[in-house]
């Protein structure tokens, strides 16, 4: 439920965890590493189109894309995909986030991306993702696991 909780935390965990997902979304649209990394569990467990979908553990995968996204240039984008330069929209498609315990929820949805492609055509690309979050006294919440496959 929502209010404050015994806790001291404002709201009620499902819309906290779904307001840090957006965050976490928000962080890699934009580049900004520090904020992706403040709201990461340092052994954070990634499957990723990245990675091949293979496991990843840590952020050191994480920051190699973070660093490798920003030197990329504008013409980046293969065909068909969204060119990263251009201005580009992110939906948050049906979420739904699952209490597993008091300090674990699993947050799931589609997201879409469009834009325009590297070619001018307007491009859609929809993704399915997982993210698994833990709640510690002294950390807040954290993302411990993420999985994110791409859907046609």
């Amino acid at each position: 439920g929502g209010g404050a909780g015994g806790d001291g935390r404002a709201e009620g965990p499902e819309a906290e965890v779904l307001r840090l997902t957006r965050d976490v979304l928000d962080a890699v649209a934009t580049g900004t590493w520090a904020a992706y990394e403040g709201l990461s569990d340092l052994a954070l467990v990634a499957i990723e189109p990245e990675t091949k979908n293979r496991v990843v553990d840590g952020l050191a995968f994480q920051r190699l894309f973070f660093d490798s996204a920003r030197r990329r240039p504008a013409s980046g984008s293969a065909a068909g995909e969204v060119d990263p330069e251009a201005d580009i929209q992110d939906v948050v498609c049906s979420p739904s986030v699952r209490m597993l315990a008091e300090n674990v929820a699993v947050v799931t949805y589609s997201r879409l991306v469009t834009g325009v492609g590297s070619d001018g055509r307007h491009v859609a690309e929809t993704w399915a993702e997982t993210r698994v979050w833990e709640y510690r006294e002294g950390a807040d919440w954290r993302q411990v696991h993420v999985h994110r496959s791409r859907t046609e």
